[in-house]
């Protein structure tokens, strides 16, 4: 990829990767939804704990016994998919330069 090229790659999952290069190397930002990865794992992550106090201590514990490991599920399929693609576009960046 030439310097100052930008790529975007969507995904399924509401995913997305942007890749650009430039003189010190190659930017990646990954995305879910609107938000960055790590903000999205954060909230997946309030979502679980949520899910586990009130499955422990409130109504609805079947619910939210379902609830946390599905999150869990999707955000870590959501990691294994940008990962891989970013690691694609690192490698292909490399043979290019």
């Amino acid at each position: 990829m030439p310097m100052g090229v930008g790529l975007r790659v969507d995904l399924p999952l509401f995913c997305s990767v942007e890749a650009l290069g430039t003189p010190q190397g190659l930017l990646t930002r990954v995305r879910f939804g609107n938000m960055s990865r790590t903000d999205a794992t954060g909230i997946t992550i309030a979502v679980v704990l949520f899910g586990l106090y009130m499955g422990i201590f409130g109504q609805g514990g079947e619910f939210f016994a379902i609830l946390a490991p599905l999150a869990l599920a999707w955000d870590a399929a959501r990691w294994i998919l940008t990962q891989r693609v970013v690691r694609q576009v690192r490698l292909s960046y490399a043979g290019d330069v």
